[in-house]
């Protein structure tokens, strides 16, 4: 599901946007140009580490993304998405 989600071109915005398609490399913010952090833990061992953080970028980029909140499901899905990167 997230695999499909993160790369589905055609949406206003999509993680990719940001993210970029290989999460093993940094991305960069689409409005600010800021660096993003490389996504995949194998790569970044400090992503996903600080629940409060996970719990911050969840909310504000399903909202951005997806235009709503996540639920638990699909927060858990990405998280096992983004650990076999």
């Amino acid at each position: 599901m997230w695999a499909q989600i993160f790369t589905s071109e055609g949406q206003e915005r999509a993680c990719t946007t940001c993210h970029g398609d290989n999460l093993k490399e940094p991305g960069k913010h689409a409005k600010t140009g800021k660096t993003i952090e490389t996504l995949a833990p194998p790569v970044n061992p400090k992503r996903l580490t600080d629940t409060k953080e996970i719990e911050k970028w969840f909310l504000r980029n399903c909202k951005w993304t997806l235009g709503r909140e996540c639920s638990p499901q699909e927060k858990g899905d990405f998280l096992v998405f983004l650990r076999e990167q």
